[in-house]
């Protein structure tokens, strides 16, 4: 039979040829030689022992053979292709159980309808996710209990990789009602800060430190009036009038109530969070951690 002396890469480079009517231009597509898929094509032709080109001042033209021969192997390699590809998604198919860490409100907000799209994809996998801020998801990843993390900036130590994934803008501000008895401008620059109230996300307050070395330059040792480890909390400590945060502006934005803040100017551009992928150097990403961290990369 004919199909045991011919080869797919025999079949490719007619598939070629016939859509490019060009030997040097398909040699360049298929990272081959001119003379290379001369022979190709020749083989085929003595194996069929019919002419699939004419050859016209340095053209290929394809025969009434080639037309048809081109249809059918086309649509045969397409289905094959097709095959294996599922035989292989089937025996590759990803299973088991993903430990992943993330913040709070930026997981919950741009992060979990990802994750929903990508865990419909694959039926065979559970997911836990542990809310928690840098410092201490940088912990878990060194003792094992994360395959990776997406968080706010930190200093990791060497033993873990980063890669940037997104942004966020942080923004200082407060209620109408506490600006008004304040005396603060949304121009405010904070010359009295000891004698004002802020709302901390952290311990030692490290976010609102950084805006006022960041559009100030000045140095922030207030003790916070309230610290608590939830956004959402401290946006609501912050209508309430208890003081001063910084809050994401995709939290304010999404707030039903954003036109009771005033959000104070600065300096100069918006501070940025930036949000990284975290993971161990040492440590190989799973098939099922690299599938979402690629999904994570290429969706938010």
């Amino acid at each position: 039979m004919n199909i045991d002396y011919i080869s797919i890469p025999t079949l490719r480079v007619f598939i070629e040829v016939y859509e490019t009517m060009n030997m040097s231009q398909s040699a360049k597509n298929l990272s081959m030689t001119q003379p290379g898929v001369s022979q190709h094509i020749k083989s085929l032709e003595g194996l069929l022992q019919i002419s699939l080109f004419d050859r016209i001042n340095k053209k290929v033209l394809p025969t009434e053979q080639a037309h048809w021969l081109y249809r059918e192997c086309r649509q045969i390699l397409e289905n094959l292709e097709k095959a294996l590809g599922e035989v292989s998604a089937k025996k590759n198919t990803l299973k088991g159980t993903l430990h992943i860490g993330m913040p709070i409100e930026f997981g919950n907000n741009r992060l979990l309808p990802i994750i929903a799209d990508w865990l419909k994809l694959h039926p065979e996998v559970s997911i836990q996710i542990n809310y928690d801020h840098a410092a201490r998801q940088s912990q878990l990843l060194l003792n094992g209990g994360l395959d990776f993390a997406i968080t706010d900036s930190f200093n990791f130590p060497k033993q873990i990789a980063t890669k940037n994934l997104s942004s966020e803008r942080l923004i200082l501000c407060c209620s109408n009602e506490y600006a008004t008895q304040h005396g603060l401008s949304e121009n405010a620059k904070f010359k009295k800060a000891d004698e004002l109230d802020f709302i901390a996300y952290l311990e030692g307050s490290p976010v609102i430190t950084s805006w006022f070395k960041y559009h100030l330059n000045k140095n922030f040792h207030k003790q916070p009036k309230a610290q608590l480890m939830d956004v959402q909390g401290v946006l609501r400590l912050t209508l309430a009038g208890v003081g001063i945060s910084v809050l994401p502006l995709h939290v304010i934005e999404r707030s039903d109530n954003k036109s009771r803040l005033m959000l104070f100017k600065g300096s100069k551009e918006h501070m940025i969070n930036e949000l990284n992928l975290a993971y161990l150097n040492a440590r190989k990403l799973g098939p099922v951690a690299s599938s979402l961290f690629e999904f994570l990369t290429k969706n938010i």
